[in-house]
């Protein structure tokens, strides 16, 4: 098949997708407003999961990365919802928050916008209420030990965690919400943990973000000099547990500060 016949084949199932969608988000109000009168909440929950996550797939497939981003937190609050004991009485407020946005964008991206900063914005605000402004902590790594590993370091903090594998889909979420920590191992593809820390600390959106890089390269350790550097590094030899437990307690010690300031 020729490139251009490849080409106009995907823009037409874009197309497709994009035109089907504000239907697919009216059955998604229909679940939540179901939800909010009662029955099975797992059972709905499941439902309008599979539902915000087959959206974000094929948001991702055809290139709309502002629904993707959007859908993301969505599903982690329903995830969030199905595992506590009751259902949190704002979760269908804020849902209708996220489905408001995705329809939004929609029109938008109907009308060929090109600049979603503006929904970047309200997606951040959003974010803030939907986790209570909890301690955030963002985990890039390539290996499922160490994600596994920081995870339960940060989450004895009560760390909201989110894990990611691939540093560029670390990278769009990262900047896209409002994290307070991110752990980069050094060894990451196809952009190394430096190279990421340093683009983070490069953007305006990332500036109040503490990083933290992971390495086996005791050489590494005399980093943390440059603006664009990480803020710790902690190497992976016999003090790398209780090392990792204080940079994280450091951070979040100072967020919670923070937090109190401001209230």
């Amino acid at each position: 098949m020729r490139t251009a016949n490849v080409s106009s084949l995907n823009e037409r199932f874009r197309k497709a997708f994009l035109d089907e969608l504000p239907e697919r988000l009216e059955e998604i109000e229909r679940m939540l407003l179901a939800l909010e009168r009662g029955g099975s909440p797992h059972d709905a929950l499941a439902d309008l999961y599979r539902s915000v996550h087959s959206i974000k797939g094929s948001a991702a497939t055809f290139g709309q990365q502002i629904l993707a981003a959007i859908c993301h937190p969505f599903e982690e609050i329903i995830q969030d919802a199905d595992q506590a004991e009751t259902l949190p009485p704002s979760l269908v407020e804020v849902a209708l928050g996220y489905l408001e946005l995705l329809r939004h964008s929609v029109a938008e991206i109907k009308h060929g916008c090109e600049n979603f900063d503006g929904t970047e914005k309200k997606l951040a605000r959003l974010h803030e209420r939907a986790f209570q402004q909890r301690f955030s902590v963002a985990i890039v790594a390539n290996s499922r030990t160490l994600r596994q590993i920081c995870c339960e370091t940060a989450k004895a903090f009560d760390a909201r965690v989110v894990e990611f594998e691939d540093s560029l889909n670390a990278m769009h979420r990262i900047l896209g919400e409002p994290f307070h920590l991110v752990i980069v191992s050094s060894e990451l593809y196809p952009m190394r943990g430096e190279a990421l820390i340093a683009s983070m600390k490069l953007s305006r959106r990332a500036q109040a973000l503490k990083a933290v890089l992971v390495s086996s390269d005791r050489d590494k350790a005399g980093f943390v000099k440059r603006d664009v550097d990480p803020d710790f590094v902690v190497l992976r030899d016999t003090r790398f547990l209780s090392h990792l437990h204080d940079v994280i307690g450091e951070v979040y010690g100072a967020y919670g500060r923070s937090d109190k300031t401001t209230t």
